[in-house]
């Protein structure tokens, strides 16, 4: 007969995730499938930084990312095969409560990327949290527009995040269509990229508006494209 494993000790981070405070970020760290997680925290032997490797499918939630007006949105929620993640060291700075602490990924290895309701997935991404801009390699990105009752898709060899509302895309095509193969889409060699969220409230209740099968926070969106 199958033998039950054995049973996981009360706080082990494989199982209960990690929790971490950096300056003014909370980070949330956790499996992203029932496969043990690694995770590993440690000095740099260079010095001046620390840093923490994760691997084996994670599941990172980075809150304290300020947008005005906007205060639900401010959650960045990441799953990935690994994360290398850097910062200064904590005994190298001034004050342990310092809002702007830098905060760097790298994220390889099926990468689901959560700004709000707009999802990017790639193979390798790099993202600075503080500056809220990243490289992303093989990028897909589904955002909602305005007045279309679906999500646009952008697709990019190379997708430059410049910050939380713009983007270029290098190599990229675009369309509304989510086949594999699309019917049609528009296709440069750059495309400049506009994609302005901002909560979207309930006008009865004033509640941030959630989406029922993700309970993720839904947003209003100002769109534009150029190339």
């Amino acid at each position: 007969e199958p033998v039950d494993p054995p049973a996981t000790p009360p706080g082990d981070p494989v199982r209960s995730g990690t929790n971490l405070t950096l300056g003014n970020w909370r980070i949330q760290i956790q499996g992203r499938s029932n496969v043990n997680w690694d995770f590993n925290l440690q000095p740099d032997p260079n010095g001046g930084e620390t840093i923490a490797i994760a691997k084996n499918g994670i599941r990172v939630i980075i809150e304290g990312i300020d947008i005005p007006g906007a205060e639900s949105l401010d959650n960045v929620t990441i799953e990935t095969d690994s994360m290398v993640l850097w910062t200064p060291d904590p005994s190298t700075r001034e004050s342990q409560d310092e809002q702007d602490v830098p905060l760097e990924l790298y994220l390889e290895g099926n990468i689901v990327f959560r700004q709000g309701d707009r999802v990017i997935y790639a193979d390798q991404m790099y993202y600075n949290v503080a500056e809220d801009q990243g490289v992303v390699l093989k990028a897909e990105m589904l955002t909602p527009v305005p007045e279309y009752e679906g999500l646009l898709r952008l697709k990019a060899d190379v997708l430059e995040q410049l910050n939380r509302q713009n983007f270029t895309a290098h190599g990229a095509a675009i369309t509304s269509s989510r086949m594999g193969i699309p019917t049609y889409w528009f296709q440069s060699e750059t495309v400049q990229f506009q994609d302005i969220q901002r909560a979207a409230v309930d006008p009865v209740t004033g509640q941030q508006l959630t989406n029922p099968n993700t309970g993720e926070p839904v947003a209003n969106h100002d769109f534009l494209a150029s190339s």
